[in-house]
């Protein structure tokens, strides 16, 4: 829905038009690639403020600003989830994923088997690796673990580095 400014509202945008740069260069982000995006935070910033509510415009504004840049990195960022077939050695050995199907090969499936049996023994031991493990493959990142799991981050990132470390002394 496309909402017209007001003559206040763009008196508003005109006057504050140098915070445009400011945050820019506070975020050190090219002017020239994120002007518009910035331009349209400005203007969502000028049509959203209420002076009534005792915060200068110059602040609304930035972080309307700020926040418009960062919903776009995140969309941009964001990628839709699909499922693939994946195998450890790829993973491991960091290998570029291939997206067409494969034959399955007599000796990766052993060497599979292997590293899924061992990786099965050493979560079977801690409940909260396996729900760490179950956490990852359902898409969720180390921040959202760590929420959820009520434990910090680098904890969490800790418990993948030994899970990769345990699948690497297997092969």
């Amino acid at each position: 829905m496309i909402n017209r400014l007001s003559e206040e509202q763009k008196r508003l945008v005109e006057n504050h038009h140098n915070i445009i740069y400011t945050c820019l260069k506070m975020l050190r982000l090219s002017i020239e690639e994120y002007y518009d995006l910035a331009a349209i935070g400005l203007c969502e910033a000028a049509y959203k403020f209420d002076s009534s509510r005792n915060i200068k415009f110059e602040t609304f504004s930035s972080n309307c600003i700020k926040k418009t840049i960062y919903k776009d990195f995140r969309k941009k960022c964001c990628k839709k989830r699909n499922a693939t077939v994946l195998y450890i050695n790829d993973i491991v050995n960091n290998k570029e994923f291939k997206y067409t199907c494969e034959l399955y090969n007599v000796e990766n499936e052993a060497i599979n088997n292997i590293v899924f049996e061992k990786f099965i023994e050493y979560i079977k031991a801690n409940i909260e690796i396996l729900t760490i493990v179950l956490l990852f493959y359902y898409g969720y990142k180390q921040k959202q673990i760590a929420l959820m799991m009520g434990i910090s981050q680098s904890k969490v990132h800790m418990i993948k580095k030994q899970l990769k470390k345990i699948i690497l002394e297997t092969l």
